[in-house]
């Protein structure tokens, strides 16, 4: 298994959506959960009339598609990433006038003390190789009063899909946010604790159900780094027949959700 924190390879897993779109279609196409992600965060943003807000790792900018409309009136909305392929790609796919991009790594922000009531942190703190640094911009980027709500996965999201993978291909890398000292939502309340002043965790209800095999060996593949996995893609075909065939449905754990860290 593989530290996310590996510069290298995270720059190659999100040079493009790529790799991410197919992990999002089958989180998509198969949870449990009558509420989306993206939906359920939104929701806890609490965005209110006049924020600044910023986005650290945007992505394809996916959790602001569709949402131009519901931006309180006033609010200011940065989206910043340190891929120059997902910042074109977010600038190219929504249409939110209170928006700005670029970019911008996160250990090293581009902005001054206290410019921001709102900063957003979806699914990536557990990327960065010097995370204390890129909290600590965070925190001086804050204002008074201000937010940090940070997303992110539990210590079991995905294993049984992981224990399968070591079952077929038992020496493979494979791409595994968690691994070792990430910031989990076991882990993340002891890190922020240090730079915050109060952090409350909420945790979102899901998990997966998935009836078709193609979607979740796609799944399995986005994550193989070193070549392996895929020289072992009928193996996994055959296993994940032999699941459904035996259970009727391939049932994976998720755990994810939101810590958001307060500023006095």
């Amino acid at each position: 298994m593989l530290d996310a924190s590996d510069r290298d390879v995270v720059q190659r897993q999100y040079t493009d959506p790529s790799r991410l779109n197919v992990r999002a279609a089958l989180h998509a196409r198969f949870s449990t959960s009558p509420v989306g992600w993206f939906a359920w965060v939104w929701e806890r943003l609490a965005l209110r009339p006049g924020m600044r807000v910023l986005e650290v790792g945007c992505g394809d900018g996916s959790l602001w598609l569709g949402r131009g409309g519901a931006i309180p009136d006033g609010c200011s909305v940065v989206l910043t990433d340190l891929s120059a392929g997902m910042v074109r790609e977010a600038r190219g796919q929504l249409s939110v006038s209170a928006a700005s991009y670029a970019l911008a790594d996160a250990q090293q922000l581009p902005f001054t003390e206290a410019q921001f009531d709102l900063v957003i942190a979806n699914h990536v703190l557990y990327h960065m190789p010097d995370r204390p640094r890129a909290l600590a911009e965070i925190r001086r980027v804050l204002a008074p009063g201000g937010r940090l709500c940070a997303t992110t996965i539990g210590e079991r999201h995905m294993g049984e899909l992981l224990g399968w993978l070591r079952q077929v291909a038992p020496g493979a890398t494979v791409w595994r946010p968690q691994e070792r000292d990430a910031f989990t939502l076991q882990s993340a309340p002891r890190e922020l604790a240090a730079l915050f002043d109060h952090i409350t965790c909420h945790r979102f209800s899901d998990s997966l159900r998935v009836t078709e095999i193609e979607p979740l060996v796609d799944y399995a593949l986005s994550m193989d780094v070193d070549g392996t996995l895929a020289a072992r893609s009928a193996a996994l075909e055959a296993l994940f027949q032999r699941e459904i065939e035996a259970q009727g449905a391939i049932q994976i754990t998720k755990e994810s959700g939101m810590l958001i860290a307060h500023v006095d």
